[in-house]
This record gives C-alpha cells, structure tokens and sequence, in this order.
C-alpha cells in the first residue's frame, strides 16, 4: 500500500507574513518613492548639465526649475506621511488573534 503524503502545514509566522503581504509591498513602493525623490536635487543638476549647457535651451531650464520647485516642495509632505504608511497598511480590520509565541523556558 502506499502511504499518503500530507502536505506540510503553514507556520504561523508564515501565515501572518503571508497575510501581510500587501502591507510589505505598500511599504516598500512609497519607500522607493521617497527615495527616489530625495535624488531631485542630484539629477535637476545633472539634467542642467547635460541638456541645458551644451544646447543653451532657456524653456528646457524653465521647465526643469518648475518641476523641481513642485517636487522639492512637495517633499515635506511625502517624508512627514511616511511613518503613517506602515500604520495605516498594517491595520487589516480584523479581529484575528496575534501571533502565539512559545513560552521562553525559564533557567
């Protein structure tokens, strides 16, 4: 007779990451977003550099002021909101029970 495999049983920790899941990806999506946009300064001046210099484009420098004056300005808003993203993504609505950890033997 052959015997019947069972499959292996979720872990709890597994359960609990898996069901965090979209809170981890939320996280890490607005995380990039703030970095990226912590380079503002770094690639405007890059950008002055490359394209307005060698062609001497007045509307091409316009146009890059206004969109770093807009992000840089911005950028308060972006980094004050960032603590307030894990929280809200973190909170599933639900009343499940945390994690049950095992008790810590006792020396």
């Amino acid at each position: 007779m052959k015997k019947r495999v069972t499959p292996p049983r979720k872990s709890e920790l597994r359960a609990a990451l898996g069901s965090a899941k979209a809170a981890f990806v939320g996280v890490g999506t607005f995380s990039g977003l703030i970095n990226i946009l912590m380079l503002t300064g770094a690639l405007f001046m890059l950008e002055v550099y490359d394209r307005v210099l060698p062609s001497r484009s007045v509307p091409t420098l316009v146009a890059l002021c206004v969109l770093a004056a807009i992000l840089l300005r911005s950028r308060p808003f972006w980094t004050s909101s960032a603590g307030k993203v894990p929280a809200y993504r973190g909170h599933t609505g639900t009343n499940r029970p945390p994690i049950s950890l095992p008790a810590k033997a006792s020396p």
